[in-house]
């Protein structure tokens, strides 16, 4: 995962976590753009206007940019 790939967050999280449905419901199954990247798992993501600092185990690229 690098900056500009389009991301998703994965159903199958929120699911298994119902407290991450109530922090991302209206995210989930929208796409985002990652915006930051840190040397650790976290992640920014850009999702409807609102940056969202994150997991990346949370996310599923959707088409990595070259």
């Amino acid at each position: 995962m690098k900056v500009g790939d389009p991301v998703k967050i994965q159903d199958f999280c929120v699911k298994t976590n119902p407290w991450l449905a109530s922090l991302f419901r209206d995210e989930v199954g929208q796409v985002g753009l990652i915006v930051k990247t840190f040397p650790s798992h976290h992640i920014v993501v850009l999702f409807a206007g609102k940056e969202r600092h994150m997991s990346k185990t949370y996310l599923e690229v959707l088409n990595e940019s070259r």
